[in-house]
């Protein structure tokens, strides 16, 4: 009882990011499936989990998974419970920044401040690439990974005993939850101590070196384990040159279009106004626009990443959390820049980390939401191929046992009045896990076949509509052909 009545003000404050949490997320607590997820449910879980989760870095994930599947345990339950799971471990994080926040500012008995803090805690933690987080079967376990770097962080600030050893062992902890995730670790320490302890710049250097080493050596053991335990792991390096053309377009698709989730040029716009905002400190300006331009550099340095090493992996939301992070980040130099600042500026920049806040709150519920209606025209389109099989089974008396199917980048990847938020709102059957997807919703097992290039010729290549019909699908024999677009 003692604990709860030290914590009690923290219980409250995690309750209520909970709550907002649910309200942002919600829609994913009815069944909706990643296209990770129709693969899932062809192959099973266990199966699934020793081929991808563990190869590919990440045990706990898999001992889960199977786990999941001996107690018989539907992905559309396991789903909900890992949401429920990564909720709570996000609201803790939440908490944490805030804590770290709340006692380095001079006007921290101001309760609207505090608010605002809050505000920007959610955004750093909830921002516009930590969407895709959710999506996942294994939401709990990215989530878990966010918690455990925001703790590790927080141990080297309160330089707790043997702190550096007890960082680097929760960061590797971390980083096979899922490597994504511990991108949050150098981009909070780095904004502590050029923020909050601008003073000591040597050893500030020192700590934040250190910190990058413990999180490249993170990186590096999961590598080094996909790659000397397992032959078909996703976890590459390449020794390839640096491709010039692909990193600018990498950055690109990040600064400027920001994945397509949220407006182009809007982070950007953010960007710049915190970095006139921060002349209102008249102090150390100068100190606080180079930390926050370092800071905002680094974040984008660790998305780059993947591609800079040729990992051959393609920049997602999931990946780039840290550059996400950047706007809640921005939000705290702001408010950091503005406390000695007159009551009209402090109105102005208030109302503008409302609206950030707010429009944040609304984004996660239009963007999780489009991604159910995505799983539902998936579905209805599947129902229609459903119909056209019958048929043909009817007419023919053969059934259909086998599907060959492929699908097209260069056509429409996103259904009409949808957001192109990359693989949370694309089409199931205009992506890679097409034939898992007809599988699941036909609920066939159907064996795959390749198509042939004259079968594709013969049976495609004089399509011309652009919308969903009947006319991408073709049997002939047992077999379904599907034609993706």
């Amino acid at each position: 009882m003692e604990k709860i009545k030290e914590h009690k003000k923290d219980l409250i404050l995690f309750f209520i990011v909970f709550l907002v949490s649910i309200v942002m997320c919600g829609a994913f607590l009815q069944p909706h499936y990643a296209l990770d997820s129709y693969m899932i449910a062809k192959e099973g879980l266990t199966q699934y989990a020793c081929e991808r989760f563990l190869q590919d870095g990440r045990p706990f994930t898999a001992i889960l998974s199977i786990f999941a599947d001996m107690v018989h345990m539907p992905i559309e339950v396991y789903s909900a419970i890992s949401l429920i799971f990564a909720l709570i471990f996000m609201s803790c994080s939440v908490v944490l920044i805030y804590k770290i926040c709340i006692n380095r500012f001079e006007q921290n008995d101001e309760k609207s401040y505090k608010v605002m803090i809050l505000f920007a805690s959610v955004i750093f933690i909830f921002n516009y690439c930590s969407i895709e987080l959710m999506m996942y079967l294994e939401s709990g376990m990215l989530a878990l990974g966010v918690l455990l770097s925001i703790i590790a962080c927080n141990i080297i600030i309160k330089k707790q005993p043997h702190y550096y050893v007890k960082s680097f062992l929760l960061l590797v902890i971390a980083a096979f939850c899922y490597q994504g995730s511990i991108a949050v670790f150098p981009i909070l320490l780095m904004t502590y101590y050029l923020l909050f302890d601008k003073k000591n710049i040597k050893g500030n250097i020192i700590i934040i070196a250190k910190a990058a080493l413990i999180y490249g050596l993170s990186m590096l053991l999961t590598i080094l384990y996909s790659n000397v335990l397992f032959h078909n792991t996703r976890i590459l390096m390449s020794s390839q040159g640096l491709d010039l053309k692909i990193i600018l377009e990498t950055i690109n698709a990040l600064i400027i279009k920001s994945l397509n989730i949220i407006p182009p040029y809007v982070h950007l716009l953010i960007l710049a106004i915190v970095s006139i905002t921060i002349f209102f400190n008249k102090v150390d300006r100068m100190k606080i626009l180079i930390g926050y331009i370092v800071i905002t550099i680094a974040s984008i340095a660790i998305c780059l990443m993947p591609t800079i090493a040729g990992s051959g992996l393609g920049i997602e939301p999931r990946t780039c959390i840290a550059f996400g992070a950047t706007i809640g980040i921005s939000l705290i130099f702001m408010l950091y820049s503005i406390q000695n600042a007159n009551k009209f500026i402090k109105i102005l920049i208030y109302t503008f980390i409302s609206v950030i806040f707010i429009l944040n709150i609304v984004l996660f519920i239009i963007i999780t939401n489009q991604h159910i209606l995505t799983n539902k025209a998936d579905r209805e389109n599947c129902k229609k191929i459903e119909e056209t099989i019958l048929e043909y089974e009817t007419t023919t008396g053969i059934k259909v046992t086998k599907i060959a199917a492929m699908y097209r980048p260069d056509k429409d990847l996103y259904y009409p009045n949808i957001i192109h938020a990359k693989a949370i709102t694309q089409k199931a059957l205009n992506s890679w896990a097409v034939r898992e997807a007809i599988c699941f919703y036909l609920k066939r097992d159907l064996e795959y076949k390749s198509i042939t290039k004259e079968q594709y010729l013969n049976f495609f290549v004089n399509e011309k509509s652009e919308k969903y019909t009947t006319e991408p699908i073709a049997i002939e024999g047992d077999v379904i052909y599907f034609n993706g677009g």
